[in-house]
């Protein structure tokens, strides 16, 4: 068993060196940094570590984890280890380009680590029949769906904030391919998933315990911290509504000039297709449109475009990105609460 909480240890450590090396490789993390200035959280593309000193630390670990895989004590196991560290390797490179896929990949690794200890468990007890293996293994169902519904929603929240590097580097995650609203949206309804799973496993450990004090303490608390991370979702998703409203999601263009040909040209900012602050020219705007500051105008491709903008879409942005910070924040506290309700 302590060999398999170390062998999940070491892959969970060898995909976040692996996942900040190609970052810091492509410069993902070097625009992410220089917009929250985040130096210390991420020390390769802020220099404080250099590439080849990772990469020698990363062989290092994948070594020692192929040496404690020979030592497990399954098929079920090893094959788990296995996956998971496939997975987190291919993540940046090529899992991460594609949309929302590289989201479900890091929550079926995490989700992954209490079956994995089944295995390793199970392995204790040759003697146990297999309708004995199957129900513990449904037993621990819900609680590794709980965890992926989790770590899906918290992933989600991360690509929000760093929404602005991965339209830099061409990563198309889902805010910059959907928009922020449609993101948090997405998250909020893996949070409510996870919610109804943690509520039903509540109700049924309560009615073995026959509603005893017993029964209901641990799957309350599990519930209160599902409870929180709806809250502190919601409250993004209903700060990315405030700018849907305001059409926050669409492209704007700064210093601008509407040019004799209906064309206009000036600074684009949030699209995926350009860099912030790179000088455009649009196609022609509809016949009708009005370009005034801060209208948002539709050229006769279907784009649309906001004129203007500035401190107060720099405002909403901080605004979101604080919400949802507070969410991934808080996320540590309120997990530990619901996988204490649910084991």
């Amino acid at each position: 068993m302590a060999n398999a909480l170390l062998c999940l240890s070491l892959v969970t450590a060898t995909s976040m060196v692996v996942n900040d090396y190609f970052d810091a490789r492509s410069g993902t993390d070097l625009v992410n940094t220089a917009v929250g200035g985040a130096v210390l959280s991420k020390p390769m593309a802020s220099g404080l570590v250099n590439l080849t000193s990772a990469k020698k630390f990363v062989s290092v670990l994948y070594s020692i984890l192929l040496i404690l895989l020979c030592f497990l004590p399954n098929v079920g196991s090893r094959l788990a280890v296995v996956v998971s560290t496939i997975l987190t390797f291919l993540y940046t490179n090529q899992i991460k380009p594609f949309t929302f896929w590289k989201n479900v990949s890091c929550a079926f690794v995490v989700a992954a680590a209490p079956l994995m200890g089944g295995f390793a468990t199970f392995s204790s007890f040759p003697s146990l029949s297999y309708s004995v293996h199957l129900e513990a293994f449904k037993t621990l169902l819900p609680l590794s769906l709980s965890i992926g519904l989790g770590i899906l929603h918290r992933e989600i929240l991360m690509d929000i904030q760093d929404v602005r590097g991965d339209e830099v580097a061409g990563v198309k995650t889902v805010p910059v391919v959907y928009g922020a609203r449609r993101a948090a949206q997405l998250s909020f309804g893996a949070v409510l998933g996870m919610m109804t799973v943690v509520v039903k496993e509540g109700i049924r450990k309560a009615r073995i315990t026959n509603f005893g004090l017993r029964g209901i303490i641990k799957p309350t608390i599990g519930i209160v911290g599902v409870v929180v991370m709806a809250f502190r979702c919601f409250a993004v998703l209903r700060e990315t509504g405030k700018m849907g409203e305001d059409q926050f999601d669409v492209p704007s263009i700064r210093e601008w000039t509407l040019l004799p040909t209906g064309e206009v040209q000036g600074k684009v900012y949030g699209s995926g297709s350009f860099p912030d602050g790179e000088d455009v020219t649009t196609s022609r705007i509809r016949e009708g449109e009005e370009a005034d500051d801060g209208r948002v105008v539709v050229t006769e491709t279907g784009t649309r475009y906001r004129l203007g903008g500035g401190d107060e879409e720099e405002r909403r942005r901080e605004r979101v990105n604080e919400r949802a910070g507070k969410a991934i924040g808080e996320g540590k506290i309120t997990m530990f609460m619901v996988l204490t309700g649910m084991c």
